[in-house]
């Protein structure tokens, strides 16, 4: 009896664990905004880190303006986005999962975004950071506030530079 018992247990996690997999896409593009704040926070711990970004997918025709995705990066310790890869506006592929609880516009992912204050040692004067950093020839003026961003979920070892 306690083996049946233990059996059902088994197979309602597994078919739990089944339906909540979420179904991974494929998708190419550049990342052309970051949150400054997510990528010194960073710590190496049991706890995740997550940095948010804008990733512009590539168009197969040029007339066609890119989508401009908002990825969720969870890692643990230090994630595999470089610097390289934010600043020179590198072509990457992801693997991601759309997560539709997390859409929202261009203004509201800016007005959410963290500053971090700090003291300039040569002037005494306080400064803050930007809450979103632009990469790679990309400026805020081109997104429109309204703008909706579809979320996408993406984890540690799901994203690489293309290959040339």
């Amino acid at each position: 009896m306690l083996a049946a018992v233990y059996l059902a247990i088994q197979v309602a996690a597994l078919t739990t664990a089944a339906r909540t997999t979420k179904k991974l896409t494929t998708v190419k593009g550049r990342i052309i905004a970051y949150r400054p704040v997510d990528r010194v926070a960073q710590v190496i711990s049991n706890s995740p880190n997550t940095e948010v970004f804008l990733l512009a997918t590539e168009c197969p025709i040029q007339t066609t303006k890119p989508t401009i995705l908002k990825i969720n990066y969870v890692h643990f310790g230090f994630g595999d986005v470089t610097d390289d890869m934010l600043h020179n506006g590198k072509p990457l592929t992801m693997k991601v999962s759309r997560d539709p609880a997390c859409d929202e516009s261009y203004t509201h992912f800016v007005s959410t975004s963290r500053v971090m204050t700090t003291v300039n040692e040569k002037s005494g004067q306080r400064e803050t950071s930007k809450p979103v950093i632009f990469t790679a020839g990309f400026n805020e003026a081109s997104l429109a506030p309204d703008l909706n961003l579809q979320c996408y979920d993406l984890k540690d070892g799901n994203i690489k530079p293309e290959q040339k």
